[in-house]
């Protein structure tokens, strides 16, 4: 069996057809260059020109600042480190000076926080329940309240508490954080615990831990005022490391 088709062979192209077809070939090119080229005369800058103002957008809004007086201290808060944002930060009132805050204000932040080596406590969904995971740094500066139990008296409160519950158990994480727990037979949740950690000028604080989150109410800041912190109880271990980097925060605050 020999390898011709038994089929004839097509017939020839005609001239007409064969320029109809290298027309085709060539328009077609043609018509990449000219969307190319109108994407690049027109499109191109308009895509830009968005961008441009996109960053300058971001740019000012990272660039607004919030004064304020909490009591005899002045505070210049940028606007994205605040929960819920004052009118001047919406760009809702006119900036008439410094907003004097009372004895009774709580000023709630939430968002980045320095020194933590590497360690992000940024994100945090808002809307979420107190038992969600956090991801988060959300902290507060206060008028304090009585006598912050600081020290031995933090501890005396953490074991307290944990007994009042019945039998507990403490152990140290590696951070050097004492972790006082519910032991078997206490009526404590499983998994509620206070966290004694020691700040990094020696004062000892008590966090509360519970749920997915450890809080501390109210640990002392400058004379008269205090502020507290949740984060993912995760990071218990890094209680002293994320009290310092709050505390820097607030430090950063302070206008004069």
């Amino acid at each position: 069996m020999n390898g011709r088709s038994p089929l004839p062979p097509p017939p020839p192209l005609s001239f007409g057809k064969r320029l109809m077809r290298s027309l085709r070939f060539y328009g077609l090119i043609a018509f990449v260059i000219v969307v190319w080229a109108g994407s690049s005369l027109f499109i191109a800058p308009i895509v830009r020109w968005g961008l441009d103002r996109a960053g300058e957008m971001i740019a000012r809004e990272a660039s607004l600042w919030h004064d304020a007086y909490l009591l005899d201290v002045h505070l210049r808060i940028p606007c994205q480190a605040l929960e819920t944002l004052p009118p001047a930060c919406e760009g809702l009132a006119e900036d008439e000076g410094p907003v004097r805050y009372g004895k009774a204000t709580v000023l709630y932040f939430w968002g980045e926080l320095p020194d933590l080596d590497g360690l992000s406590y940024a994100r945090r969904q808002k809307g979420e329940t107190p038992d969600a995971e956090w991801e988060g740094a959300f902290y507060t500066l206060q008028k304090s309240f009585g006598a912050l139990p600081v020290d031995d008296a933090a501890l005396a409160l953490a074991r307290s508490e944990m007994a009042a519950y019945g039998a507990y158990g403490e152990r140290t994480l590696p951070g050097g954080v004492l972790v006082i727990e519910a032991a078997e037979g206490s009526a404590a949740k499983s998994g509620n615990a206070y966290a004694v950690y020691q700040r990094n000028d020696g004062v000892r604080i008590a966090a509360a831990c519970f749920g997915t989150v450890c809080k501390v109410p109210q640990a002392p800041w400058r004379t008269g005022f205090a502020y507290g912190f949740t984060v993912s109880k995760r990071h218990m271990a890094d209680l002293a490391a994320i009290d310092a980097a709050v505390r820097a925060r607030l430090d950063g605050f302070v206008a004069d």
